[in-house]
């Protein structure tokens, strides 16, 4: 049997929505998230996010793992742009930002971690 909800009155139609979404609950219990609409599909506009400032900036990114892997498998791209969006480093220009990324092997039962390491120069 198959019928369209809109052959429905206005009342029926609200009962019937409700019924679905009380057994869309019993099935699913957890809440469901809800989703941001996408307003357009236009990139973003550049934006500057700090003002310039004369400071140099050490960036050191060190990992721990237990199995080492290749250094530019490390993204270290993604923690300084990281850095960069939160202001902490104005930028990550060569003359404004030096970039050291380390990986060091974890000894057995010790615990994986990144360290990221600013310092002003």
């Amino acid at each position: 049997m198959s019928f369209r909800i809109d052959q429905f009155n206005e009342r029926t139609q609200a009962r019937i929505r409700e019924q679905l979404e009380a057994d869309i609950r019993v099935k699913n219990p957890r809440q469901v998230a809800l989703l941001e609409c996408d307003s357009c599909n236009a990139p973003l506009a550049a934006k500057k996010v700090q003002g310039s400032t004369g400071e140099r900036f050490l960036v050191r990114i060190g990992s721990r793992r237990k199995r080492l892997i290749d250094q530019d498998n490390l993204c270290e791209k993604f923690a300084v742009d990281l850095l960069r969006y939160s202001q902490i480093i104005p930028d990550d220009s060569p003359d404004k930002c030096q970039i050291e990324v380390s990986q060091t092997k974890c000894r057995k039962g010790e615990q994986e971690e990144i360290t990221i390491t600013v310092t002003q120069l």
